[in-house]
C-alpha cells in the first residue's frame, strides 16, 4: 500500500478505536453521572460528532484508495468527488472549529468546557484525539491531497446546516432536560447566549474560509469545482 493508503488506514482504525473507547472506556464517577439530567451520553458532544465525522470521513479515504479504479488526468468517480465536498465544506472546518474552541475555552477558562475533575477518568492520550488530531490530520490530509472544492456558496451552505443541526440538538436537550451540553452555556444569561452561539456560526464559516484559503497557499491555486478544472485541462 502506498504512504496516503497507510495514512487514511491509521488515521481510520484511531478514530475508529477512540470512538468505540469514548463510549465504552470511559467511566464517569457516578457523583457526576447523577448530576447530568441529560441521558444522551456522548452523542450530545461536538467533539464525538466530529470524531464520527473524521472516522467515516478517513475510512472512506481507505476504501476509496484501495477500490477507485480513477486513474491520472481522468475526471474523479462519484465517491471521490463526494469525498472532496465533505473535506472542504465539512471535515477540515470542523476540526479546525472543535479544536480552536476547546484550546481556547480550555486555556481561557477549562472548567467551562473540560473541568479539571475529568482528568481523573478521561486519559490524556484520548483528550488529545478528540480535540488535537482532528486539525492536525485534517492540515496532512491537505498537504497530501489535492481535492476539488464545491462553489463556495454550496459549502457554505453545507458548512452551516451542520452546525445548525448540532446546535438545534443543543437546544433540545436543553429544553427538554434543563441540562445544558456546556457548562459555559448554563453560565451565560439568555442575552449573552444568544450571542455566544452567534459567534459559534461565525466563527465556523471563518473555519470553511480558512480552508479555501489554506489550500490556495499549498496548491498554488484558487479552490475550484472539479468541473472547472476539467474544463480548464481540456482547453
Amino acid at each position: 500500500m502506498s504512504l496516503l493508503t497507510n495514512f487514511h488506514f491509521i488515521m481510520a482504525v484511531v478514530y475508529g478505536y477512540s470512538s468505540y473507547f469514548y463510549v465504552y472506556g470511559v467511566v464517569q464517577p457516578a457523583e457526576i453521572t447523577a448530576a447530568q439530567k441529560s441521558t444522551y451520553g456522548a452523542i450530545k458532544y461536538l467533539t464525538y460528532w466530529d470524531l464520527l465525522v473524521q472516522c467515516a470521513f478517513f475510512t472512506l479515504c481507505f476504501l476509496s484508495n484501495v477500490f477507485s479504479s480513477a486513474q491520472q488526468n481522468k475526471r474523479k468517480t462519484a465517491p471521490e468527488k463526494i469525498l472532496d465536498f465533505l473535506f472542504s465544506s465539512i471535515v477540515f472546518p470542523l476540526a479546525l472549529f472543535t479544536d480552536t474552541t476547546f484550546w481556547g475555552l480550555y486555556f481561557t477558562d477549562r472548567e467551562l468546557v473540560f473541568p479539571k475533575v475529568y482528568d481523573d477518568f478521561y486519559p490524556s492520550w484520548l483528550n488529545h484525539v478528540v480535540h488535537s488530531l482532528p486539525l492536525a490530520a485534517a492540515l496532512l490530509e491537505m498537504l497530501c491531497v489535492q481535492r476539488s472544492f464545491p462553489s463556495y456558496k454550496k459549502g457554505f451552505l453545507c458548512n452551516s446546516l451542520f452546525l445548525a443541526i448540532y446546535l438545534s440538538w443543543v437546544l433540545f436537550i436543553a429544553h427538554t432536560t434543563g441540562d445544558w451540553v456546556y457548562p459555559v452555556l448554563a453560565k451565560l444569561p439568555t442575552p449573552q447566549r444568544s450571542l455566544f452561539i452567534f459567534g459559534l456560526f461565525v466563527l465556523m464559516w471563518l473555519c470553511y474560509s480558512v480552508c479555501r484559503i489554506l489550500y490556495s497557499f499549498k496548491w498554488r491555486q484558487p479552490a475550484r469545482s472539479e468541473k472547472k478544472v476539467h474544463q480548464k485541462k481540456n482547453k
